[in-house]
């Protein structure tokens, strides 16, 4: 029933949108139905993702697209480098899950890049974990996901390195200690050397 749900949302979501492409002159309105015909045939649940990874739409026009359709400011998130201390703020579920991921924050107010602005629940989900006013950027989700992937991915690749660091250093220490060690201390004896 919420699949059956889902798919008949994202069908509504894929006319407003290929309206809007046909409007920005990125399709024609025949294009438009083929494109609706054929995302309903495909087993992609999810309408942007479609249209990106099949190639009919460039992921620039799908940003104007979706800012026309929500009525917020679009941000492409590939290649941004986002702030530590802001993810670290969010369970990486939770950003998976939503598709969101936080931007920039200035005085109270946290800029959040989110696939769905318009998820009546979003704001208060996200309220469980900041108290700041919320501006939305929309995004696609495959690359904000990404993004979020590759931040925690990073961020487990920095800690092993650094744990990795710490290591060699107590070895290091180990071995200075060892060198600065009379040879009997360390149970050697006269028939093994000094």
């Amino acid at each position: 029933m919420v699949k059956k749900q889902r798919r008949e949302q994202q069908a509504t979501v894929a006319k407003e949108l290929s309206d809007i492409l046909v409007v920005n002159g990125v399709m024609t309105e025949s294009e438009g139905v083929a494109m609706r015909h054929e995302f309903e045939q495909s087993s992609q649940d999810n309408v942007v993702d479609f249209l990106i990874d099949e190639g009919i739409v460039s992921v620039s026009d799908m940003l104007v697209a979706l800012s026309q359709y929500y009525q917020v400011p679009a941000f492409d998130v590939v290649g941004h480098f986002f702030e530590r201390h802001y993810l670290t703020m969010f369970p990486k579920g939770f950003l998976l899950r939503s598709a969101i991921v936080p931007l920039e924050q200035d005085g109270n107010i946290m800029v959040i890049v989110a696939s769905h602005p318009n998820n009546q629940d979003l704001l208060a989900e996200i309220g469980q974990y900041v108290s700041y006013d919320i501006q939305f950027r929309v995004g696609i989700a495959q690359d904000i996901c990404d993004a979020v992937k590759e931040y925690y991915e990073e961020s487990l690749t920095q800690e092993e390195q650094d744990a990795e660091n710490d290591d060699n250093k107590e070895k290091e220490r180990s071995a200075d200690r060892v060198i600065g060690q009379d040879p009997e201390d360390l149970g050697w004896d006269e028939e093994y050397g000094e």
